[in-house]
């Protein structure tokens, strides 16, 4: 039986779209704040929340992580 989190179990899809999201949303924010907010520590204003650049940057890498433990076939 697969297990959860791969492509053959119910659960691959809505955590991929999850992953894409987060993916999505954090560079978004790390456009809006800029890279030089990474050290000034500014946060701008996505979707009505505030984003701060360390907040996106781990929103980009949690969505990509997410993508890639859906993704992952049993081997």
């Amino acid at each position: 039986p697969p297990t959860p989190g791969t492509p053959g179990s119910s659960g691959a899809g809505p955590l991929a779209a999850l992953g894409a999201t987060l993916c999505l949303l954090g560079v978004l924010g790390l456009s809006i704040v800029g890279f030089g907010g990474l050290l000034d520590g500014r946060t701008a204003l996505l979707i009505a929340i505030p984003v701060s650049a360390p907040a996106a940057v781990a929103m980009t890498l949690g969505g990509w992580l997410l993508v890639e433990r859906a993704g992952r076939g049993t081997r």
